[in-house]
């Protein structure tokens, strides 16, 4: 039998099946396969080592450890989808879920992981479900280490491993902050607005500091926010200068958002506008614009090769003149991320410079469609169920692609080569291609 005949057994559609030559199919197909599948059982050695790691263990049997009241929690979730109006179908894209019904029954929603995150090595993961539980396992050592419990239960929108993987952060769906740690109490940061879109989250590099924007922005409120972590945990919200509404879009992605080398300044991409904070003094150090039908992808300190935009500065009289000195010759690297934060490309549509964006920021995985690249190249291709969704048609989990964008950057650890994916699934697998990059 050929391995591409058998694409119904590896839970491909049908539609385009000679779109996938055989490479395609030992690559992208094998290591999603059932591991009770007949075909994994005669194909499956052959398979590239890329480990497929979910909750059942159904891929190879590598298993994202969960505790029995989450297992329980899974069960009964599978259970009661059946019961569900029967419109939803994970495996077919042109059926709407039905996100509402989900919803509303506790029973449903309770085994549902809204949000997940890897640790930057890329060992342990952090899992929030729509009870409100947090569960934190060792991928390696295949145990859960920690639980957790927010009160009142209300669901998870993101979470982040902080203070050198000691602590959490999290943000549910009404705004509130928290941070969890087994060496400390329950830390309420505060509460934030919340919107129809969910906001998103970076973590500096030393684990200290959070940046949060808001999904979108609204005129006359600020939710841009630097949360401290480590030292005299707390919320600072960073002040914006009068911008013209509505012309602020959605944020799809972390990667409109994220922090200098050094942690010493942050920036925010809104529309054609980039601004600069300082986050010692949370000041709007300056504003950059970028023209129009530009895409933009965060300055990751790599020079992109060929053609590219920088941005204009505007309003000069808000940049600092108070640079560090050269220390031994060598130009401080977070002054030299501050002149140009973000790099543009004059291009029609986002997904068309897929290529060279993932060139730029390397070692880190997005997602197109159904095409994951990592370093500038496609590494394999993902079955449709995991497949980002877009958040208009009412998701609340899984992997949304906000604004038309196609493109989604997935929870990773920080070498890139373990990220997590969801698609339109209750709960989400870790790929690692570790061994093939």
């Amino acid at each position: 039998m050929q391995l591409w005949e058998a694409r119904w057994d590896l839970r491909w559609g049908a539609d385009g099946i000679n779109e996938y030559n055989d490479y395609d199919v030992y690559r992208s197909c094998l290591p999603f396969t059932p591991s009770s599948s007949p075909i994994y059982k005669l194909y499956g050695h052959l398979t590239d080592p890329i480990r497929v790691f979910s909750i059942d263990g159904e891929f190879g049997g590598h298993v994202i450890p969960l505790s029995q009241d989450a297992l329980n929690a899974l069960k009964i979730t599978e259970v009661e989808l059946n019961e569900l109006p029967k419109k939803v179908d994970r495996g077919d894209p042109d059926v709407v879920i039905d996100y509402e019904a989900e919803f509303c029954d506790h029973n449903v929603r309770n085994g549902i992981v809204t949000c997940a995150t890897l640790s930057p090595d890329g060992h342990f993961i952090a899992l929030g479900f729509g009870s409100g539980a947090i569960e934190i396992a060792n991928i390696d050592h295949q145990c859960t280490i920690s639980l957790f419990q927010c009160n009142p239960p209300s669901h998870l929108v993101w979470i982040k491993f902080c203070n050198g993987n000691h602590w959490i952060a999290t943000e549910d769906s009404g705004g509130n902050i928290v941070i969890f740690g087994d060496d400390i109490q329950l830390l309420r940061l505060g509460t934030l607005p919340s919107d129809l879109y969910p906001p998103v989250a970076a973590v500096s590099d030393s684990g200290s500091m959070v940046l949060r924007a808001p999904g979108e922005l609204h005129e006359g409120r600020n939710d841009i926010a630097l949360l401290y972590i480590s030292c005299d945990p707390s919320i600072q919200l960073l002040a914006l200068p009068p911008l013209e509404f509505p012309e602020i879009p959605t944020i799809p992605s972390q990667y409109r958002l994220g922090f200098s080398p050094g942690g010493r300044y942050v920036a925010v991409h809104f529309s054609h506008n980039v601004f600069v904070w300082s986050t010692d003094s949370c000041k709007l150090i300056t504003r950059y614009r970028f023209p129009d039908s530009v895409g933009w992808v965060l300055s990751a300190g790599i020079v992109p090769i060929g053609s590219y935009v920088t941005p204009e500065t505007v309003h000069p009289k808000l940049a600092t003149s108070s640079f560090p000195e050269k220390t031994l010759g060598v130009q401080n690297t977070d002054e030299s991320w501050m002149e140009c934060p973000f790099y543009g490309f004059e291009t029609a549509r986002l997904s068309d410079m897929i290529g060279r964006l993932s060139s730029i920021v390397g070692r880190v995985p997005i997602v197109d469609d159904f095409q994951i690249w990592f370093n500038g190249g496609v590494e394999l291709h993902l079955p449709d169920e995991y497949w980002s969704t877009n958040h208009s048609n009412g998701a609340w989990y899984g992997d949304r692609a906000l604004n038309g964008d196609s493109l989604y950057f997935p929870p990773a650890s920080k070498d890139g080569t373990r990220f997590i994916v969801q698609g339109k699934m209750t709960a989400p697998i870790i790929i690692d291609i570790s061994q093939v990059v």
